[in-house]
């Protein structure tokens, strides 16, 4: 097996902004909660919850919660909403370093990659107001809102405007070359 096969669920996990509108299996659901349930954190503080909301009515009420403008849709048509939560109270500071947001962000990424693997999209979306969000869902002050993201089916249909925009406001799936970003034995050799 080449490396690009090894890496496979690497090089084609992509944001997806366009989903089908087929329900979700809550097992399927577990089996990737169990994903960021086994990622690693800082002493094993696991400062992680997940809000997984697949009631269409509560959906809703979500999305408009969180300020995004419901026109766009992609959040709208995916079948499950993910509200990413991290536990400020299992904090630990190293470095000048909050690495419950670290620890967070490896458990959405193991999240991520799982759902990738059972054929699921998700688009990590941080720019949300969490005021209406988090009272809708009762979610405690000790809990940062990180990440909100859809999760389902993506949809094979043509991009649509949102994809559109996206292409000119999000930027190139160009990547650094790793000459550019790895040094060896000090910064820049």
């Amino acid at each position: 097996m080449g490396d690009k096969e090894k890496l496979k669920l690497f090089l084609t996990r992509k944001s997806v902004r366009k989903y089908k509108e087929d329900p979700i299996d809550r097992k399927m659901i577990g089996s990737i909660l169990e994903a960021a349930r086994w990622a690693p954190s800082a002493r094993n503080r696991q400062p992680w919850e997940f809000i997984i909301i697949d009631d269409p009515e509560l959906k809703g009420k979500a999305v408009k919660a969180t300020g995004i403008n419901t026109n766009i849709g992609f959040l709208n048509s995916a079948p499950v909403l993910i509200v990413g939560l991290a536990d400020k109270k299992k904090n630990l500071r190293f470095n000048g370093i909050d690495y419950y947001l670290v620890d967070f962000a490896i458990a959405m990424e193991h999240l991520i990659l799982a759902a990738w693997e059972y054929g699921l999209g998700t688009c990590w979306v941080a720019w949300f107001s969490s005021k209406k969000l988090r009272s809708l869902l009762s979610i405690p002050k000790r809990f940062e809102i990180v990440a909100i993201s859809p999760l389902g089916y993506p949809s094979d249909s043509s991009p649509g405007m949102m994809e559109k925009i996206s292409k000119l406001s999000v930027g190139s799936k160009n990547r650094k070359e790793q000459k550019d970003f790895v040094f060896f034995n000090g910064y820049g050799r």
